[in-house]
């Protein structure tokens, strides 16, 4: 192991929750939530309205975190869709599939896995998306939607949703070019799949949220990864809204 790559690889092991190593409190003073510069000269903006405020606007504009969801499932179609908006590929250039979403350098080190709790013409399962056929390999044959739940501290919306997106990190990936700072663009990539995903299950007219706080090594667990060179990043829950079918 290269010293960037032990330089990655201790980071997600010594920031990862375990339930026997919590952190005990907050630490230090927060910081203001807004910045400002007073006295700076200041240019007005105006939101989209009219004629600007096309689909993407409204969809932006309507996006917000649903953590209540009914027992309607996911159709296989909205399932492929969201998949797509994560990470689906757009263009071919020479060896470099590019993706919906955007990485540095063209490396893509976040690969994404999918449990289906309740979706039409799937079964319940723990999925991996193969990005360039762009089907789901099957990873495990039962649900694993609760034990995931006990894993994201008891979240109990992450085992009644319709499906959960996992994301983790190959950092590998973007050692050999970028070094350390490869953990950066890391969790851009993370975070620029993750608001594709968002947007699209918003025009969807389904709920999603994201789920940051989980136990590294139980999620591992569940995936299979307890061992290799691959950690979890973050989790969205994604399905029908309590209160609509």
């Amino acid at each position: 192991m290269t010293e960037p790559e032990k330089f990655i690889h201790d980071f997600f092991q010594q920031t990862g929750y375990r339930p026997e190593a919590m952190p005990s409190g907050r630490e230090g003073t927060p910081a203001p939530p807004y910045k400002t510069c007073p006295g700076a000269p200041v240019v007005k903006l105006t939101a989209p309205s009219g004629e600007q405020a096309s689909r993407l606007f409204e969809t932006i504009a309507s996006r917000r975190s649903v953590r209540a969801f009914s027992e309607a499932p996911i159709t296989l179609s909205q399932l492929s869709q969201l998949a797509w908006a994560a990470q689906g590929v757009t263009l071919q250039r020479d060896d470099t599939a590019l993706r919906a979403a955007p990485s540095a350098g063209g490396l893509y080190p976040v690969e994404t896995y999918i449990a289906v709790n309740r979706a039409d013409g799937i079964a319940p399962g723990l999925y991996h998306l193969n990005v360039v056929d762009f089907t789901l390999e099957k990873a495990t044959t039962a649900p694993v939607g609760a034990a995931l739940a006990d894993a994201c501290l008891g979240q109990k919306f992450v085992a009644a949703c319709s499906a959960v997106f996992i994301w983790t990190a190959v950092y590998k990936r973007v050692m050999w070019r970028y070094g350390k700072r490869g953990l950066r663009y890391i969790f851009m990539d993370a975070g620029h799949i993750g608001e594709n995903l968002h947007l699209a299950a918003t025009a969807l007219g389904l709920g999603c949220c994201a789920v940051g706080a989980f136990y590294d090594d139980e999620v591992a667990g569940v995936l299979g990864l307890v061992g290799k060179d691959e950690f979890p990043v973050c989790l969205s829950a994604v399905g029908v809204p309590r209160g609509t079918r």
